[in-house]
């Protein structure tokens, strides 16, 4: 079996490449040099480190040995250092992908300048240990101390303390000795960062937090030798009406000279530490700062942000604090960033960990993707119509020829929270109804598809809305029912009239339209107690005992149901509790939905993993898998159409795949 893209509405992507590989979230990374090329190395949830070039964007190598999940990854000296859920903090060779050490009942990995040389500090449960892990000597283990933050400056340490202040605080120790040599609790502060900074010639320790009642936080800066608090600065919001607590920071080389960087909710700000000045702030026009990356690209000093919540990058120059590049990044929040050095060109690594990839961009590069040929904000899914496709975005509904990807009509208006669109023949014409979910304003609309006019809006006060219609029969009529929340509604859709309402189980958890015997019905999850089915043309319920499930569609004329766990997808008869098959994916497979493909007269499963970027073809009578067609967006939407025509809904836009034999 093959598939071919036949046409697409998706605009191409600013990036210069993505590297696909993870199972699970991509967590963390960072650059190595490897026989002299710069690579990346990537730590991800499904428990793997992965190597990458990202010349030729290919994978280089893949490092086994977490037992879980892998939270951090470092580079020291041309180790890797990994930290993993499984209590194990591992040291690994690049070059061969060999497990070189294992420190157990630690994690973390918070890079340490002791002397000139770097170490690794990795927490148990009441210390930390500084550590090499190139030889895996332990230099000293710091009781007391936890592994949120810790710096070094000549023969003291300074932590954040697991005693002082119930944790709150800080403490200062003898790298020597490893003894204790004096803690503070900075009135109520919670301590969420520190670093060394050398103040006025002086080497001195800064540690930024807040407590509950400040808006912004503080940062302090300590001489450890003494004790003294040596100055505050105040880290106030100057954002109108946000928080801006600090979260992180760190001495920054710019401009020749050491500063001291401190970075917060909303902003990232540049500080003169010898006087406490604010000498730059960093402000993101549209969302909240999720990391800082700074870095030199075209002869400047630059700082990368991405924002939280949306899909922009921003890149300043330190130096003038003047927006350099406003970079379309992608759907997905950053969990890590950094620069890679390329023969002389500086790009910028981002691990997306919602798409469980990493992605490369010219920081000084287009920062906007040409104008797509269809939606301009997200697409919401797809459904078909009659051999059509019907995509759903914020801004309109477009309906689409399906072999040629013409664009047949635009439905203007906010479709935000629409949860289903469903055709149906009423009064003679072909219409369409979306079910609209949002808080306190839940409603129905009708649409012709032909003239592109809403023809009415069914409104009646929901909690939260429907999430399903569905049209049948009733007496010569054609009505339509709507569940959602704890209610059943039917409406007379020309009329506009409610002709019946009932109140339901407000947790049953409604998954899709399924025909019994001619009969149209609603399948609901009923949250431990099996399978419900209400046939809306005599407003009766009938009760499946069984297992919960996921997904409700039909297979010819049998209606199944289906429920999923880890990567196996169970498919079964609820009338007859017969089970169908069973899917079985490989490692990171997800269901996030499900459909029927016919092909050549041969009915198809089809699935769709979301968040991991496929879209699988499987043999229904055996739960065979007999395709998988990489998609390489998060897809959220899939609608098998006739010809073996299969319509994928991806954040961008749409992209229609033909299936062969």
């Amino acid at each position: 079996m093959r598939s071919e893209a036949v046409w697409e509405s998706v605009a191409p992507g600013v990036e210069l490449a993505t590297l696909e590989g993870h199972a699970g979230r991509a967590v963390d990374l960072c650059t190595t040099v490897v026989e002299g090329r710069t690579l990346l190395a990537s730590a991800g949830a499904d428990g793997t480190l992965r190597i990458w070039d990202p010349v030729t964007a290919r994978q280089v190598r893949v490092l086994h040995g977490h037992a879980g999940a892998v939270d951090a990854v470092v580079e020291v000296d041309g180790v890797l250092v990994s930290s993993g859920r499984d209590g194990t903090v591992r040291t690994w060779d690049p070059v061969t992908g060999e497990r070189l050490r294992t420190l157990t009942g630690h994690k973390g990995v918070i890079p340490v300048e002791v002397g000139g040389k770097t170490l690794v500090a990795s927490a148990s449960p009441d210390s930390v240990r500084l550590w090499d892990p190139r030889t895996g000597q332990t230099r000293q283990v710091i009781a007391g101390a936890t592994g949120r933050a810790i710096a070094c400056r000549g023969d003291l340490v300074m932590a954040t303390s697991g005693t002082a202040g119930g944790g709150k605080g800080v403490g200062v120790w003898d790298l020597t000795t490893g003894e204790p040599r004096g803690s503070a609790e900075p009135d109520g502060h919670t301590t969420v960062d520190l670093c060394a900074i050398t103040v006025g010639g002086r080497p001195l320790f800064a540690t930024a937090g807040y407590d509950k009642e400040m808006e912004g936080g503080r940062i302090r800066l300590w001489d450890p030798a003494t004790g003294e608090l040596v100055r505050v600065i105040e880290h106030e919001p100057i954002v109108e009406a946000t928080l801006d607590r600090i979260t992180h920071v760190r001495a920054v080389e710019l401009g020749g000279r050491e500063r001291l960087v401190s970075v917060g909710q909303k902003t990232v700000r540049i500080w003169d530490q010898d006087t406490g000045a604010s000498v730059q702030v960093f402000i993101p026009s549209e969302s909240w700062v999720e990391r800082a990356c700074f870095f030199r690209a075209g002869g400047r000093e630059l700082l990368a942000v991405p924002e939280k919540y949306v899909d922009s990058l921003c890149v300043w120059d330190t130096a003038t604090g003047e927006p350099v590049n406003r970079i379309q990044r992608g759907r997905g929040p950053f969990d890590a960033l950094c620069a890679v050095d390329l023969d002389g060109r500086t790009l910028l690594a981002g691990a997306d960990g919602h798409l469980r990839t990493v992605r490369l961009w010219d920081p000084l590069g287009p920062g906007t993707r040409p104008r797509p040929q269809g939606h301009t904000g997200d697409v919401y899914g797809a459904w078909a119509f009659q051999g059509k496709v019907v995509s759903v975005a914020d801004e309109s509904l477009r309906i689409w020829d399906a072999e040629t990807g013409a664009r047949l009509r635009r439905i203007r208006g906010s479709m935000f929270g629409i949860q289903d669109v469903h055709a149906f023949t009423a009064d003679g014409r072909e219409l369409l109804a979306g079910a609209f979910s949002s808080y306190d304003d839940g409603r129905i609309r009708i649409w012709d598809p032909a003239t592109g006019r809403q023809l009415r809006r069914l409104e009646r006060r929901w909690e939260e809305g429907p999430t399903i219609v569905c049209a049948f029969d009733r007496d010569g009529r054609t009505l339509l029912v709507a569940a959602g929340d704890s209610l059943l509604r039917i409406w007379d859709p020309v009329t506009g009239g409610l002709e019946h309402e009932e109140e339901c189980d407000a947790a049953l958890e409604w998954l899709g339209r399924i025909t019994v015997d001619g009969r149209p019905a609603l399948v609901a999850d009923a949250r431990g107690r099996g399978v419900r089915l209400w046939y809306p043309a005599d407003a009766v319920w009938q009760d499946l005992a069984g297992p919960g499930a996921d997904f409700a569609f039909m297979l010819g004329d049998r209606p199944l149901v289906a429920a999923g766990e880890s990567e196996t997808l169970r498919v079964w008869d609820p009338l007859t509790a017969r089970e169908q098959c069973v899917l079985r994916g490989e490692e990171g497979t997800r269901f996030a939905g499900i459909g029927v493909l016919t092909l050549e007269g041969r009915p198809l499963l089809v699935t769709h993993g979301g968040e991991d970027r496929t879209v699988r073809v499987w043999d229904p009578a055996d739960g065979r898998g007999e395709h998988v067609i990489p998609v390489h967006h998060e897809v959220v939407g899939c609608a098998p159409l006739g010809n073996g025509l299969l319509a994928i809904a991806v954040p961008s836009g749409l992209v229609v795949h033909r299936v062969s034999s």
